[in-house]
Formats: C-alpha cells, structure tokens, sequence
C-alpha cells in the first residue's frame, strides 16, 4: 500500500456540464473549463430562453405578457406608467421598517470577521497607501509550454507558438485592466517549450506536471516566495485517451497559496489566430483569484446545473462584458468602501455605525469601464446575514450591470453570497443568484423590475443547514422595490426590512393531504388567484393541475391559464401584491388554443411571432445562414428584438445569434449560424419580442470563399410563420422536431448557390386564424410538476387571466398530488401519507416515527435534525423542593466528565451568611467511581468526578422540606463548566425547570450565581484573588516550575549548550523569531524560555526543552556568517543557572494556578494540601517549601507508544509509593493507563502538555497521558545527558539522543512492551476506553472478528498487533515488517519513498501518522515491536 501525501480533486467546467467536487489540499480547490477540441469557441456557454412569451401558451404582446405573468394587479397600477421617464413602486406597501429585534451573536460574529477581511492580503500582489485598505494591484505569470515524455518536439504539430499565446495573454491582461477600473496590472513572461522526458501525456497526473514545472523553474532561478512571479500557467498538448491533460479548456486552483493554472494549447480562434481561448484564459485566472463556480438559486434547489447567466464566472463567460459581481470588485478594492451601502434591519448600531435600516439609492453600473467610481456614487448594497466562528461571512448583495450585451441591464440583481476569509486572495467568494422569476426555465428573467418590489426571503442553502432562525437567515429580510430605471447607466432602488413573524404562513383557500396513491381535487372557479396548500409532498412527490374552460367552451384568445408553485407559503404574491412569479420554484401556463373546441378556428390578434427557415432538400440537411430581416407592416426590422435559435446548435462552428445581429457579409468578416449533424432536416427559427404583422423577410446565405460547396447545399429552403412554438424545457440542441403550433401563411420557398449568393427578399400575408391543434380524443391538457420540496409540502397558486374586453369563463380545475414513499426531514409516513412530527421532535428522510427532543432541550427550527438546548428560564422561583446544576455535556471542557470541588446553597441573594445545610438527598448524573460521589461536593470531604448520563451532566441535592434559594456558589475543578443552567424542581416528581442561564464564559475555581429579589446574574461572580488562591481538591493540569542549580551568571545572559541537528519541518526549538539575529537579540527575543538557538544564516528560535530530540553534530559553525544547513547553536537562555546541561530538567515555565500539590502515598485519597520542598543534588539559591513525601505532583503529560517519553517499565497496579520505590534510580516516574510505572531521567515533556486530564487518583489514569512526578528518593549528583540506551524501539528512533546510563541504573537496554515474541495480548485498551481486547471482541466471530482484529483505533494502532492472542494473529508475522507497506514523501524537487527497512529515518519515524496509522503499526520488525 502507499500513502501519496499530496491529494488533488478537480472542479470541473465544462462548455455544455459543470461537475464539481469538494475535496481540498494545500493547493486549494482545483476548477477546470474543459472544451472540445480543435474548436472555435466565441459564444456564450448556456442558451437560455431570452423572454417571457417563450414559456407561455402563445405569443403575446408585451403588455399581455406582463398582465397574465404578473397579474391584473400589476396591469391596473403598473402598466400604465412603464413608458414614463421615471417608474416608482408607490402603489407598494413600501412603509419604513419597524424591526423590533436586536442585533443577534450571528451578526456581531459576522462584524469581528468582517473586521479581518483583509487581513491575509500581504502578499506583493496587493499594495497600500496610507491608511487605505489593501488594493489587488499586480499579478505576474511565468507561462511554461510543455512537451511530455512521448511527444516529438520536431513535430510542427505539438511546437506552440509564443506569439499565438501571447495574443490571448495580452487580451486578458487588458480585461482584467478595464474590469478594475485601471487597478490591476497582469504581466507574464513566456518561458521557452520545455520537454518533460519522464512523463507520459496519458498517465501523468496534474501534480506530476505542476511539480516538474515547479523543478524547471527553480533550476532557471525562480523560487516560490522571492518575488520572481506570482503564479504558474503551464501550456500543454491535448492527450489521447481519459488522462489527467486529456480535457481541452483549463484548469486552475482556487485561492491557493501558489496560484497554478493548467492550460490546453489545441483551441485554436479562427478570429484571432490564438491557440488558446481567451474566455477560458480570463476565466481560470478568476479561479486563482478565489471564485468557484456561480450558479443561480434553483441549481441550489433541485441539485441541477443552473448558472448565474451573467457572470464571467459561470454562464455569462463568453460575453464580451461579463464582469465579476460588485462583492469582488469591493474586496478587491476596485471600488472603495464609501460606494458600498451597509444595511441591516437594526440601522446603526455600535458594530456598524453606518448601517442604515431604510432609503431609497441611486445604484451605478459596476461593470462601465468609462464610468469608474466617484465621490458620492453607490455601486452596490451589502446586507449582512451572519458570521461562522472561523473565518465564513454570509451576506445578500444588490447591483446592477450593464453588460452580457445589456440583457442584465432590464432589472437589479439579487445575491446571496459567502466569503470564505484567508489565503493569498483575501478569502474566496461564491454566490447565488436569485432567480426573481422562478417559474421559467431560465436565468434571463432574474431580476427586480421597474414597478414590483422582491421580498428576499431566507437562502435554501442557509435554510438545508438547520440550525437556528438566526443561522437560517430568517431574521434579516429585505423588501427591494425598483423605483426607477435608467437603462444602462443606473437604478433607483428603496430597500426596508420586514419582520421575521413575515415567514409565518398563512391560509390557504384549500388544503389538500397529498398521498402515496394520488390525491384529487376537482372543482369550479371564476374569480382568481387560488392558493392551494399541498401538504405531505414527500421528498419527490409530483402534481398535475389541468385548466380549461368547463364543458369545453371553445374560449377566445383571451384566456390565459397559469399554475405557480412555491416551497413556502408566498407571502408575496399573496400579501405584497408582487407579481406570482417572484418566489416560485415552477410555473406553467395553458393557453387558449390548448383549451380549444376541436374543429374550431383559434384566432389570432396581431399577427405571427415565429418565422421558421427549413432545409429540406434531400440528403442535404444542414443549415448555414449569415442574417435574417423581418418586417412589421411599417418596414421596420423587428428581427433584433428577438431571438434566434437553431435546431441542433454547435457553438463550435456557428452561433443562431448571428441571424439577428445586424451584420451581413461573407466570412470571416461576418459571423453565421449552423445546424446540422443528427440526419434529419434542420433548420433556424427566430422568436419575436410580440405578435407582429409581418409584411416581409429577407434572407442572407453564409458564404465562405474557401468553402462555397457548404452555400451549396442551400438550394432548397422553406420560411414558415406561426403563432407559438413550445420550447418547454429545453433551450438548444432539441433531438427531436419542436411543436410549432398554427401556421399562419403559405409556406414560401426559396434557395442559395455559390453562384447565387444575394440575398433572398419575399413578402408575405399572414392569415387571422388557424384551425383548433386539439383532436376529440385528446385529453384536457395538463400542467406537471416534479415537487422536490424542502419543507414536504407545496403551496400552488392558480389564475386565469382576465384580459378587458373578454368576460370572465367558468374554470374548471383539477389537481392530483401523488407523495412520495420517502418523507422528507421531520415528517413521518403512516398510512400513506408524509405527515409532520409533532413540536420539538425531528425525523430523518425516510423515518416512520419521529423522536422527541429531551427535558430542556428545543428543536430551534423546522429544518433542524438535532435538538439544542433551550433558552427559557424563570428567575422567580426562589422555593423549592430540589435545587441543582445542570448542563449539557458539550458545556464541559471534558465531554465525558466534569470536576466539582463544591456547591454551597445561600437564601441570600449574594451569597453572604450561612450556607443551607444540604441535608437531603444528593442527585447526580453519574460518578467515576464510589469514591467520587456526588456527596462529595456537599460535605467538604472531597470533590464530585461526574459522568454524563444521556447528553448531559447534573448535581444537586432534593432537600428534605421545600427550601428557598437564591444564591448557588459553585466551586469547580480542572475540568469544569463553562456554562451553567441553576435548575428548580418544585414538588416531589414535578419537571425540572430552568431557574437561571448563564453565559457561556464561566471560569474553573469559585463563582457565585444568583437570582431572586436582586435579579439573575448570568455572568459569575468570581471569587476575590487578592489573597493566594487555595489549592484544589484535585491534582493541577498546570506545570510545576522545577528548581535548577544556582551558577555564576554569564556576562552576555546566555550559555552555550552545544551544537545538535534540527529538522526544517518539526524544529527541536519551535518558536520562530525571524532571520538574521544576533546572540543578543535571539537572547532578547526568546525572553522567557529556556534555550534558544540559531541555525542557517542566524535564524531564531526558542522554545523550553527537546533541543537535543535529533541527537548531537559537530557540523555547527557559530561564529561564521552562515551557522549550516539544519544544525542548530544551542544556548541557554536563563541568567543564573549552572553550567549548561544537555537535556531539559524543568518543566514548562508558565506559572501554576496554585502552589506544587503533593500526592499522598495513597493512590486513592485525595492529594494533601500540603507545599512541598525538593531535594536538589546541589543547595538551591532560594528555599522552597518543604514537605513530608517523597514525590512531587510535575503535572499531566502525552506519551507515545513508540517514543516513551519515560522508558522504564516498572510493571502495572502501582501506588505512587510503589513507582517511586521501583523508580529509586531516576530523576522521574510516572502512572498511566492502569497505574502503569515509567522511569527516566528527562524527556517527561517530550510529547507536550495533555490534551485531556489524567486521573492521577483513578484505577484507570487515561490513555497515553502520564502523571509525572519528580523522584525525591532519587539521589543522583549529576543529570545524565539523555535518557538510558534503549532497543531498536522502545519507540526512540534511531536519530534520536542517545547517552551513557546513570551509575547503579540496569545494565540492560530496556524494551517496549511486549518484551517477548509470544503470542500474548497485551495491556491494550481501544481508542483509550475501558475495552481491554477480551472486551472489546467478546461475541465476535467470523468476518466481524477479522475486521475489528484489523482496525485502527483512534491512536493509530492496529488491534491484532496488540491483541494476538485473541485475533489469532501468527507470532512470527505481528513481529516482522509488512512486505508491501511504502510511505511516500515530497522533499522538495524529489518524491522519495522509503519502505519498512528504511524506516526510522529523520523524515519518517516509527511514531509518525500516516493515513491516522501509526507507521510503527506496519513496521514492526523496523521499529521493535516485539522487542
């Protein structure tokens, strides 16, 4: 097996799919545009639908359209005014805010991280002037082409040119120049094409070829971090076969420390004549900058690719313009602070004093090179949400752009966005768009219109979290109404805040129990809209709605039928009076030719609104065409308003929006469209903004001079006009014939040759009506909808459209809602049906019960999967029956136990006078053992070791009467709350209740908490420390400063040691402080510590012991200008000590918490409160305390199975008496695990302080933590240089210290346990638990057995290896070495891989991780396992 220590995963773009994944290395997240070969690429990357009347029933008139989408409503208040200068939103209910919340901890977190966006930005790519923020200024690439291993660099075919690259480079360096408003400046330097001889095109990964141009450019004298350059683009040649540089298009790292960008050389432009594209180009580097992918919110919703379509990042790529969101240009700082407008729903507050609750602002384009930011201008508004305690903010944004050939520029744009903070970019920036219209398949209608005001209500992606209200988003809801529109230029916008009781549902006209077998609903309407509510929808339940007129009245052309469907009750629709569309997830429409009496005539209004241009000469299918030109009855071009489209469109070879640009020529001074390439006739159509009244088309061929046989195929083409074409969900590439419905005229027939190349002008009369598509036998058309809902219900509105002129029709509706057998979160199937779990119980997908939170514990939102605990209290309880401390256990500093020294009850309000006698009954959740019960902590005779019981920890006491409390004072150990609720049980057998919360700051030692008359403090109140604190009941965590021999005090304050080898990724000493330091300064510097050293050229380093971990050198050269390459000059650094000792014998300096404990000879009585003195081998220049024992208490310390910081074994079950006596010889012992004895003479603080407490009075003091002590039977003169010799492994490595035993110490070389090769389990306890290997195998047999013998417990060791006898794992394999196991590593320019007999070694020893296993664990033999 190998163990790669570099791991990357792709985020792959695609022209037609984007696939993401979420793995993530030091180099980032990689994302990847891949693009077919060989292929001009100059068009945008997703076709949408470009309006309105391409989803609905027929093609209407604008106005129409506005009416039957936005409602009669919108008609009567809006319409009217469309066409004024100015459009306000007055008919709005546009009042002020009137938020009554405070500004929640989400917020305030959001407020301390925004405090640090800048923060990480040092590098010399951003610059800063004066007092500004940082500014992304300059970015330089070194570009490398590239042959691989099996390529031929005489092949003219695989040389690139510079001059081609340097096209595309130059285009993009000024893109990027414009898109900052002059601010940044992309340079680049071409290295010549450079062969990688050991690489296979095929099976190189992306690693292989980033670290071998890493290597090439080293050797030419570029070093990562010298300032030579910022990033690295490599230029490949697309490989046969599926390999890593298979894919054309790029790739790149997002927001990584060392930007890298992979690049496909075979895209050639056939415009520019670059062999690179430059959308790819600007895009990948909008990766390395720290952009993913940006989608719009339905992508989000269903899980499907939906791209914000005007974003560089995502769908609007290959527009010319098409620049990054407003929140980057900010970040970036190409537009300054002062043209963002903070805004949350409290206004100003003392974390954002220019936050404003409420008002209207003018918003500029972001995205006018010619119109940069000026004094006064707003570019955008920021909206916080909330803050993740780390580095995540989440925010709603409000811009307006003018770009992606000004389809962005009819409305404002709604974002929902997320920082990711840190890194060499600042943070990384993703966002949703907020798809306004959500009933159409397209992202071109994702925008607040002049006239209609958005509710932004909270993002699914906050929503799916679960959490809390406030980390849902559900407390900040802006309201955007568009007041005006200055096309292109600039928006007027008023923004408020609703309450959040706003999200609360209302009712419905009809409620409807959706079921496994299908539900349905018929009835009859004439007024609209109607509001369903679809209940118990299931995780993928689907609906079908049918609308026509009843009895199959034959309506006119104005009826219009529509269905909307929401995840959640539409409030806006319904209560803001906003059009239907906005906050729908699906919409459909019927119009009334599909409702119409078969063997009537539908009439049409204004005329056709497809023209349709078919190539149906025989075996000559495809269609190329350069213009098209369609008249209205007073000869005007209506053709550019509209949109054109091509049967099977590859945008490789021809884009359909070529046929209304405007542009006529040949190639390649003009564009043309192409379809063609799936046998059957193709053809373009064009879709025109309204019905028109066509008077005339006029036709242009494409013609290319070196391939005039392609006009050829041109001879035979037929134009059609009809009324509607029903695109449903598909918006290019249709593999089967599209409906186009009511044909409008004659067909018209006309061609093209190379010889006939002008273009082709026919008039036309279009007819009034078309005969009714229906048959008899049709059934009544019928809208469906697949309901993934979120919340396992649906809420649907149905309308029909009543135009003027047409009276109201009888509509009937019918409605079937089928659930699915897979109920969503918190619902419960029975019988069929998704029904919701009662309050404050939670179910996953997929459950049929549902499970109730636990006593004071609340499920804090709909969505949410896990209880948290809850926040009610009653501080006027003062008499009760029971009185106790309760917490959950994720509030103890320790999960599984919690330390208690003492709880004292006071009647006082501040507890002064008498404590109350605990006389009762004492309650608790659990002890660790008899002897530390919960009485304990009541009589003065000890302290309370809790346990959990469930999810959390109590104690306290049911007195024997009713008893009046208002006071607690709680004293705690090491392990102690930091949050505390006081809890009340008020008769005998009555719930508990919540008395007082604290804050979740509460300290160790003593803190009082009261309520009552004075009122609850949530905050303790500490006890007085003007006096020396006493010391506790239990063993201190905190380190005993040692006393050292006193010495002559050098002039200089610092003592050579000697000279040691250091390792550059774990150095001996590890505190870094800087380069090129004197002894004095590093003396000066490393004040505080015990040693400090200098190493290289004079850098710095400190640290209180392990300088000698990799053993002695003789290679230092102190006093010359570079001391060598990993050998360290060791000092010590404490005026008036001895002579300079070469291991560390004092314990970290940081003072403890109260005076040295002594340990009592016997292990199972508490500590004596005693000081104690030690016995120094020399007279110490300051007295200590003396005592009566012979051990000191040093502290809690981490050891390691295979690096003993102690490497004794004195055998288990020791008192501490005992370990001392075994331990006569040496300096220190130490008990772990089951009382386990160790002894040595230094090295205890080798493996650092405990992570966790050990249990120095407990049958079981913890796994691989050790309490330390120092030896006062030890009589030694003299401290040995290193622990005594040891084996191959008593996990000392071979490059570890190595010295002469102490005078009377055993002759022998110790050896880790096991010492014998029997097959004999060993003292093995799983993960650190109380599962010894009977235990933890007890009952398991067969495959069970052999895989829980094969598992890695959470240390890293393998149970077999330590259990043989039970696993029946063979003597001689468990201690020899595993054939097959290599460890792998990256140094520098080299991948080195070194097997078990290469193993200890400086870069791997035994007790290294590797894949969270030990290495000891497969090397055995290497590391001496066995002995």
């Amino acid at each position: 097996m190998k163990f790669q220590l570099l791991y990357n995963i792709l985020h792959l773009c695609s022209l037609q799919k984007f696939v993401t994944s979420a793995l993530h290395n030091n180099d980032g997240i990689i994302a990847k545009l891949n693009k077919n070969k060989g292929r001009n690429l100059k068009s945008n990357v997703n076709i949408y639908v470009p309006n309105l009347a391409l989803n609905i029933s027929y093609i209407e008139s604008k106005e129409k359209i506005q009416q039957r989408v936005f409602g009669s409503w919108y008609a009567e208040n809006v319409l009217e005014t469309l066409n004024q200068t100015e459009v306000t939103a007055e008919n709005f209910q546009n009042q002020d805010s009137n938020y009554p919340g405070q500004l929640t901890e989400g917020r305030k977190e959001f407020f301390t991280l925004y405090a640090t966006k800048d923060d990480s930005k040092v590098k010399q790519i951003w610059s800063q002037d004066g007092g500004s923020r940082p500014t992304f200024t300059s970015f330089h690439h070194l570009v490398l082409p590239v042959w691989f291993g099996d390529e031929d660099p005489n092949d003219p075919e695989s040389q690139m040119v510079a001059s081609r690259i340097k096209l595309v480079l130059d285009q993009n360096k000024e893109y990027y120049r414009k898109m900052s408003f002059d601010s940044v400046d992309l340079t680049y330097e071409i290295l010549e094409q450079k062969q990688f001889p050991s690489l296979n095109s095929r099976t190189a990964t992306l690693d292989d070829s980033k670290e071998k141009m890493r290597e090439h450019t080293r050797s030419l004298g570029y070093e990562k971090g010298d300032g030579s350059y910022d990033g690295l683009m490599l230029l490949y040649n697309i490989a046969k076969g599926k390999g890593d540089h298979s894919f054309s298009g790029g790739l790149a790292n997002v927001n990584a420390d060392d930007p890298f960008l992979w690049m496909s050389y075979a895209l050639y432009d056939w415009e520019t004549g670059a062999n690179i594209d430059f959308g790819v180009t600007r895009h990948e580097f909008g990766h390395n900058v720290g952009h993913p992918h940006h989608r719009a919110m339905r992508y989000e919703r269903l899980g499907v690719t939906m791209y914000d379509g005007f974003d560089m990042m995502s769908g609007g790529n290959f527009y010319d313009i098409s620049h990054f969101h407003v929140a980057s240009k900010w970040f970036f700082n190409w537009i300054p602070d002062s043209s963002i407008v903070m805004m949350q729903p409290e206004g100003s507050t003392e974390w954002c004093p220019k936050c404003k609750s409420s008002g209207t602002f003018n918003i500029k384009t972001f995205d006018k090179y010619e119109s940069p930011p000026q004094n006064g201008d707003i570019f955008g508004i920021h909206i916080p949400i909330h803050g993740e305690r780390g580095n995540t903010i989440w925010s709603y944004w409000l811009q307006y752009r003018s770009g992606v050939h000004g389809r962005a520029a009819i409305g404002l744009s709604v974002h929902f966005s997320r920082f990711i903070l840190g890194s060499t970019f600042g943070g990384m920036y993703d966002q949703l768009n907020y798809d306004v219209h959500g009933d159409t398949e397209t992202t071109f209608d994702s925008f607040v219109l002049p006239g209609t005001c958005y509710i932004i209500e909270p993002a699914l992606m906050l929503i799916k979290r679960g959490l809390s209200a406030e980390q849902s988003g559900e407390q900040v809801i802006p309201r955007v109404c568009v007041e005006s529109l200055n096309k292109g230029n600039d928006i007027t916008v008023s923004v408020s805040f609703l309450d959040s009781s706003y999200l609360k549902p209302g009712n419905a006209h009809h409620s409807v129990q959706c079921n496994t077998s299908g539900k349905k609903v018929k009835e009859t309407f004439t007024k609209s809209p109607l509001l369903y509510h679809l209940k118990g929808t299931g995780v993928d339940g689907t609906v079908s709605v049918s609308l026509c007129p009843k009895n199959n009245v034959s309506p006119n052309f104005g009826y219009n039928a529509n269905a909307y469907f929401y995840d959640r009750y539409p409030h806006a629709p319904m209560e803001q009076k906003a059009p239907f569309a906005h906050g729908a997830f699906d919409g459909k429409a019927i119009g009334f030719w599909e409702c119409c009496k078969p063997g009537s005539d539908v009439y049409v209004n204004n005329g056709a609104t497809i023209v349709k241009i078919t190539n149906i000469n025989e075996g000559k299918h495809r269609i190329y065409l350069n213009e098209i030109e369609i008249y209205d009855e007073n000869g005007v071009n209506v053709a550019p308003n509209g949109r054109c489209y091509s049967k099977f469109s590859d945008y490789d070879l021809g884009d359909p929006n070529c046929l209304n640009d405007g542009i006529v020529g040949n190639y390649p001074e003009a564009c043309s469209s192409y379809s063609g390439a799936d046998g059957t006739p193709q053809f373009d159509f064009c879709v025109l903004e309204k019905e028109t009244k066509i008077s005339r088309v006029k036709v242009y061929p494409f013609y290319d001079p070196e391939k005039s046989f392609l006009t050829d195929k041109l001879d035979n083409l037929q134009i059609d006009f009809y009324s509607f074409v029903d695109l449903g969900k598909k918006n290019y590439r249709w593999k089967g014939d599209l409906d186009f419905i009511g044909q409008l005229a004659e067909p018209i027939q006309t061609g093209f040759s190379s010889s006939m190349l002008d273009p082709r002008s026919h008039n036309v009369v279009l007819d009034s009506s078309y005969p009714c598509p229906r048959k008899s036998s049709d059934p009544p058309p019928s809208l469906y909808s697949s309901l993934s809902s979120l919340f396992g219900e649906t809420w649907l509105i149905v309308n029909v459209q009543e135009v003027d002129g047409f009276a109201a029709i009888e509509t009937e509706v019918d409605i079937e809602c089928v659930a699915s057998s897979t109920c969503g979160i918190n619902h419960y199937l029975t019988n069929g049906e998704c029904l919701k779990c009662p309050p404050n119980s939670f179910a996953s997908e997929k459950s049929e019960s549902c499970k109730p939170c636990p006593d004071f514990y609340e499920l804090l939102h709909p969505r949410g999967q896990a209880c948290s605990v809850g926040n009610k209290s009653d501080p006027s309880i003062i008499s009760a029956l029971g009185w106790r401390i309760w917490l959950p256990k994720d509030k103890s500093t320790d999960s599984r136990y919690l330390y208690i020294d003492e709880v004292d009850f006071y009647e006082s309000s501040d507890c002064s006078g008498n404590e109350i006698n605990p006389l009762g009954v004492p309650l608790h959740s659990g002890a660790r053992g008899n002897r530390n019960g919960p009485d304990k902590a009541f009589n003065n005779d000890g302290s309370w070791s809790g346990r959990s019981q469930g999810d959390s920890f109590w104690l306290g006491m049911e007195f024997s009467s009713e008893t009046s409390v208002s006071c607690i004072k709680v004293t705690q150990g090491s392990v102690y709350a930091t949050q505390i609720f006081i809890q009340a049980q008020v008769g005998k057998g009555s719930p508990w209740q919540n008395v007082l919360i604290t804050t979740s700051d509460v300290p160790t030692g003593e803190s009082s908490f009261r309520w009552g008359s004075e009122g609850p403090t949530k905050l303790p109140t500490i006890a007085p420390t003007l006096s020396p604190p006493s010391p506790t009941k239990s063993p201190t965590v905190a380190p005993t400063a040692l006393p050292t021999a006193k010495a002559p005090t050098p002039a200089n304050g610092y003592t050579y040691v000697g000279c040691y080898n250091d390792n550059k990724k774990n150095p001996a000493l590890p505190e870094f402080k800087g380069r090129n330091k004197s002894n004095e300064k590093c003396a000066e510097l490393c004040t505080g510590y015990t040693y400090f050293s200098l190493q290289g050229p004079f850098s710095c380093y400190c640290g209180d012991s392990g300088y000698d971990k990799y053993g002695s050198s003789e290679a230092c050269k102190c006093d010359e200008s570079n001391i060598g390459k990993l050998v360290a000059c060791v000092y010590l650094n404490s005026p008036g000590t001895d002579s300079p000792i070469k291991s560390p014998t004092a314990a970290p300096t940081s003072s403890p918490s109260s005076p040295p404990t002594a340990i009592t000879l016997d292990p199972t009585a508490a500590p004596t409160l005693s000081p104690t003195t030690v016995k120094p081998s020399q007279s110490p220049t300051t007295s200590s305390p003396t005592h009566v024992n012979e051990f000191v208490y040093v502290g809690c310390y981490n050891d390691n199975r295979f690096d003993r910081a102690l490497p004794i074994e004195k055998g288990t079950k020791k008192s501490n008496k005992e370990c001392a006596d075994l331990c006569v010889d040496y300096k220190y012992f130490s008990l772990q695990g089951p009382r386990a004895c160790w002894c040595g003479n230094s090295g205890y603080d080798k493996h650092l302080r405990g992570d966790s407490d050990c249990d120095c009075n407990g049958d079981f003091i913890g796994s691989w933590i050790a309490c330390v002590y120092l030896n006062e039977l030890y009589e030694g003169t003299e401290v040995p240089t290193a622990a005594p010799p040891t084996e191959k492994l008593t996990g000392l490595p071979s490059s570890a210290p190595t010295g002469t035993p102490k005078t009377g110490s055993p002759t022998g070389s110790p050896v880790a346990s096991p010492t014998t090769t029997t097959c004999t389990d060993s003292l093995f306890y799983f993960s650190g638990k109380a599962k010894n290997c009977k235990k933890l195998l007890k009952g398991k047999t067969g495959n069970k057995a052999i895989t829980l013998c094969n598992k890695f417990d959470k240390f890293g060791r393998q149970v077999k290896n330590h259990c043989p006898k039970t696993c029946s794992f063979d003597c001689a394999e468990r201690c020899a070495n595993e054939a097959d196991y290599v460890v792998v590593r990256t140094k520098g320019k080299k991948v080195v891989e070194y097997n078990c007999d290469a193993i200890p070694n400086p870069d791997v020893l035994c007790y290294t991780v590797m894949d969270k296993q030990l290495v000891g664990e497969h090397c055995r033999a290497s590391c001496g396992f066995c002995g």
